[in-house]
């Protein structure tokens, strides 16, 4: 007969049994036991039926995730379908183009003020381009101020070269050619097309006329597309990536907007937006037309092909310019005066010991090279600390170094009219190649824009800013050490060219009547390009 334990009560049974308390002790551990068991295995059925249940509203939940993902990738496709129709079935025939036109590039880092107006560049450009294999050959003619020439590039794909005399050789990153390529309508819609991660986002406004929006990712690089609702004409094209040409590496991941307009007709069923304008971060970039074009020419492939060796120096001239930088400053240090040190390199840097700390004047080109900097002033001055940084200008590349220094509890001086382009740079987006600011966050920096002379710290190396008040240099600020009597003019002075002229005698002249507006009585000057102490004698002689 089977032992019924429903409703049983253990007390009752073991009184029963008084007289062997060794027993009852037993009886009593054997029924927990027992009991215990008897309660896991029910549990244990329960949270399997649990489990099982969950698993099938799981299974559920991402099948209807899968087909909701796939349902928007599928109206993705409809709407980029559409679109490809819309620029004519025409396309299927060419094999290559052939577009001259003529625009304008602003030349947005070197001009007066970061807000405007902007130094115009005239380009002229005729290009060959195999849309299918993603080569390109650019003749380019750029009229800059007094600068300028003729440049030939080959593009293909993520690889950049100059075709010159000498030969093929890697170029300095160009990415408004590179990204002409991807960018082109027919292009950018086939890539959008054969992506996995093709996704159609909420409608947006542009050009006061309702967009489709489509998203997808581009070399891990995410990428939008705007298309008009009314025609499935596209509008314009996002891409958010690091820039490396123009100086805009300063702004890490920075959004790339270009629009497409003034279309027209190339062949029977072949529709092509002839202007483009390119802006960046918000800045307008360049603006270039179409104004010839010929369809199928002939093209030796050859002819528009990189080298492998070429397409390989390509990809590491990032490292190998730093490197050259950086072996630079290391061999060519030098002490201008008792504790006043001078690192050469793309822009000039100085580093100054006082009595409670180390200044650093300027850090420039790229975070990887402001720091490369920090750690030459370990090198130093060991075990000192950096207690102020002192930027002199406002251009993109005399700033791309200064984010290391932000991670700092310093002082950080600059003209203060500079204040809005300096936040923005602290504050920019660097998700792809994380620097020190990104990684640790700020220190408690303290921004100092100075507006009048400013005098940091004392004793034989004190320093005096004084801001440029003058029409081109308004800035920038020069930096002077009375005990030692030389004066750093900034980026101001430009040093003579190979002829004995100067590019551009104006900053000059302001630099020597700063000078005596201020009654600076400084012996030797030096400057951001100038890495050697002159006289101020040559100012005096050149312009009193």
């Amino acid at each position: 007969m089977r032992m019924q334990f429903t409703g049983f009560r253990r007390d009752a049974f073991f009184t029963r049994h008084q007289k062997d308390q060794h027993l009852n002790k037993r009886l009593f551990y054997f029924y927990d036991l027992w009991t215990n068991l008897v309660h896991m295995k029910i549990f244990c059925a329960y949270f399997k039926h649990l489990l099982k249940k969950f698993y099938w509203v799981f299974l559920l939940f991402l099948s209807q995730k899968s087909l909701t993902q796939n349902k928007i990738s599928e109206s993705a496709k409809l709407v980029l379908k559409q679109a490809i129709l819309e620029l004519g079935k025409g396309w299927d025939t060419i094999q290559s183009l052939k577009l001259e036109g003529y625009g304008t590039s602003f030349i947005l880092d070197q001009s007066e003020r970061f807000e405007g107006p902007y130094i115009p560049a005239q380009i002229n450009r005729s290009m060959l381009i195999v849309p299918a294999q993603q080569i390109m050959r650019v003749d380019e003619q750029q009229n800059d101020f007094v600068f300028g020439g003729n440049t030939t590039y080959l593009v293909n794909g993520e690889a950049i070269a100059v075709k010159d005399k000498e030969g093929i050789h890697a170029s300095d990153a160009y990415e408004n050619l590179q990204d002409r390529l991807l960018l082109s309508p027919d292009v950018l819609f086939r890539k959008a097309l054969a992506s996995n991660s093709l996704h159609l986002q909420k409608d947006t406004v542009l050009q006061k006329t309702v967009q489709y929006v489509i998203s997808f990712v581009y070399d891990n690089f995410p990428v939008r597309i705007f298309i008009n609702k009314e025609t499935s004409m596209i509008t314009a094209a996002e891409v958010i990536k690091p820039l490396k040409g123009d100086y805009a590496r300063i702004w890490g991941d920075s959004e790339k907007m270009i629009y497409y307009s003034f279309w027209d007709l190339l062949d029977r069923n072949v529709h092509y937006p002839l202007q483009t304008d390119i802006y960046i971060n918000g800045y307008y970039k360049e603006t270039f037309l179409i104004n010839h074009w010929e369809l199928n020419p002939q093209i030796s492939i050859d002819s528009l092909t990189i080298p492998p060796d070429v397409a390989l120096d390509y990809r590491g001239r990032d490292v190998s310019t730093l490197n050259r930088y950086m072996e630079n400053m290391k061999k060519n240090t030098k002490e201008i005066a008792k504790d006043i040190w001078l690192l050469p390199g793309p822009c000039n840097t100085t580093v100054v010991k006082q009595d409670d700390g180390i200044v650093v004047i300027e850090s420039s080109y790229s975070s990887e090279y402001g720091e490369a900097i920090v750690q030459k002033v370990r090198e130093l001055y060991p075990g000192s600390k950096i207690k102020a940084f002192i930027a002199t200008s406002d251009a993109w590349f005399h700033l791309g170094g200064i984010r290391p220094f932000a991670t700092k509890n310093i002082s950080f001086y600059f003209p203060y009219r500079n204040e809005p382009l300096i936040r923005k740079i602290l504050a920019a987006n660097y998700k792809t190649f994380p620097d020190s600011l990104s990684l640790k966050g700020e220190g408690r920096m303290i921004l100092k824009g100075v507006k009048d002379v400013t005098t940091i710290g004392e004793g034989n190396n004190e320093i005096r800013l004084f801001p440029y008040k003058t029409e081109t240099g308004d800035r920038m600020m020069m930096v002077y050490f009375p005990k030692q009597k030389i004066l750093y003019c900034s980026d101001l002075f430009q040093p003579k060219g190979r002829d004995g002229k100067y590019w551009q005698p104006h900053y000059a002249w302001e630099v020597y009547h700063a000078i005596k507006e201020y009654h600076i009585d400084a012996i030797k000057f030096y400057a951001m390009h100038m890495a050697r102490l002159e006289d101020t004698s040559v100012l005096e002689h050149e312009f009193e």
